[in-house]
């Protein structure tokens, strides 16, 4: 019986000392637990990266514009995607990538320039701008020009005309921005200048003169039928009544 009790004794105090230390333990496992998912590293964003972008050249992924250059990196989800860049005066950049998860892909834009824009504004506004003598816009606008030396001509009725000379270079941008000279205002014209004048005094003129002939057409006696009738002279015999 005391080999009993002692052996009941010391299952107890092994039981005992279990249950005081399963706090511990598992308070222990939950720190190490914390410390492998410090060390595991973070997962990586899935990026496209355009290289050599031009200033203004704006990005569309998807037909969804993300942004225009300069341009950061661009977060995006992994698999097929269009990217597509654009800028006035330059070819339009079209390509189709596909990117892994946590991989960042580095697209090559490749613009070829191919005219001059240049940006036309003027005070005030709605100008007519004629390039190389042919109608181009009314500003503000943007205007496309070859290589080359183009004239430039500004026209606003009311307005000095506004004249320029200048040397496209495809790829290039340029503004030009111009405050319109007004014309002096002129005296209204004297009433001996205003062309109505003279054109109802031309028309009073011929109408007298036709009144005139008129009157002297109805005023001039007509022959009679029997004078008509004998001409030429001694055709007939004329009888006096008041020889009788």
């Amino acid at each position: 019986m005391r080999a009993l009790s002692a052996v009941c004794a010391f299952l107890a105090a092994t039981l005992a000392m279990q249950l005081a230390l399963a706090p511990t333990e598992l308070h222990a496992q939950r720190r190490r637990g914390r410390d492998t998912a410090r060390q595991q590293p973070a997962a990586q964003p899935t990026r496209l990266v355009f290289d050599m972008l031009p200033d203004g050249a704006e990005v569309l992924v998807d037909e969804a514009t993300v942004g225009v250059g300069p341009l950061g990196p661009v977060d995006t989800t992994p698999g097929e995607h269009t990217v597509r860049v654009r800028l006035q005066g330059f070819t339009e950049y079209t390509d189709v990538v596909n990117i892994e998860r946590g991989q960042e892909l580095h697209v090559p834009v490749d613009l070829i320039p191919l005219a001059h824009v240049l940006a036309v504004t003027t005070t005030p506004t709605g100008a007519r701008l004629f390039v190389d003598d042919r109608f181009a816009g009314e500003t503000p606008t943007d205007v496309e020009l070859i290589d080359g030396e183009h004239a430039l001509r500004l026209q606003l009725r009311g307005y000095e005309d506004a004249l320029r000379t200048i040397q496209a270079v495809a790829g290039q941008r340029d503004t030009w921005s111009v405050d319109l000279v007004a014309l002096p205002e002129q005296a209204p014209p004297q009433w001996f200048e205003d062309p109505i004048v003279w054109i109802v005094a031309g028309a009073s003129v011929v109408a007298v003169t036709v009144l005139i002939i008129v009157i002297a057409v109805v005023a001039q006696p007509s022959p009679s039928q029997l004078d008509e009738f004998c001409q030429p002279e001694g055709r007939c015999i004329r009888f006096d009544p008041t020889f009788m």
